[in-house]
């Protein structure tokens, strides 16, 4: 039990930045329930994923909430909304980001994970913050052109053409809608977005847009470090093989220099 203990402070000391002082007490509890090799990968998790240097802890937190959120899985939401709330992150600027559900994965997933939030918040008795719905935009559809080359560059084009084929009211509804509204909204960066984004691809195998955004990612502020942090860190909630297919397109799309 010694040597578990001492294997399992360092991945405690990191998920104790994220949730607080205790919480790796809590992870060496689950050594009485779960089978010991899979809590030691769990902590292995925390400490080889949230402990690389590249990104800080705030971003990664907020990205895998997302994560969650596009895969629907509200339960494990619960701890990781506490999460964002300790690292600093306001109610407003995790409602933005669950927002950008409704564009990676859908408006169910979207409604479910607002209703998560607001539980958390009544068991935590702190008062839902909420800003006032933002007046329509005439214009909207050109100001999500205009936003949508802004934040992405030359990659919202080719994004928009599979829409734009497909039929050119869809195009225009997605641009007005998404990057018109949601993405023009003040209260993430354009690279936080960007970051959660890519996220969610991970975690639903969207291979194809990948390919697409990653370059528009780091139109939007993202470093390719970053990016790839962000990719690597998702195995933990879709499994090391929808991470592995994210990495082959990060490679294909950014390859290193000398190799094919």
């Amino acid at each position: 039990m010694t040597e578990n203990r001492d294997r399992l402070s360092p991945g405690g000391k990191v998920a104790e930045s994220i949730w607080g002082r205790g919480y790796g007490e809590l992870l060496r509890a689950i050594m009485n329930s779960y089978d010991p090799g899979f809590t030691d990968h769990i902590v292995s998790f925390f400490k080889h994923t949230y402990g690389r240097g590249a990104l800080d802890v705030k971003t990664r937190q907020i990205c895998t909430l997302c994560g969650l959120s596009a895969l629907g899985l509200a339960p494990e939401m619960a701890i990781h909304f506490r999460g964002s709330l300790n690292l600093g992150w306001s109610q407003p600027e995790i409602r933005e980001a669950l927002l950008l559900t409704a564009f990676t994965a859908g408006i169910p997933k979207t409604i479910n994970s607002f209703k998560v939030f607001q539980e958390v918040l009544s068991e935590m008795k702190v008062e839902p913050e909420t800003d006032p719905a933002p007046p329509a935009a005439d214009d909207a559809y050109e100001k999500g052109l205009a936003k949508g080359e802004a934040m992405f560059g030359p990659a919202f084009e080719e994004f928009m053409k599979a829409a734009r084929h497909f039929d050119d009211g869809a195009a225009r509804h997605l641009t007005a809608d998404v990057f018109g509204g949601l993405m023009r909204r003040p209260r993430l960066s354009d690279r936080v977005r960007a970051l959660i984004i890519i996220a969610a691809c991970t975690v639903l195998g969207r291979l194809n847009t990948l390919r697409v955004l990653l370059p528009g990612a780091v139109n939007a502020g993202a470093s390719r470090e970053e990016i790839a942090e962000i990719i690597y860190q998702m195995h933990g909630y879709c499994g090391w093989l929808g991470s592995l297919d994210a990495m082959a397109v990060f490679r294909e799309v950014f390859p290193v220099e000398g190799t094919k």
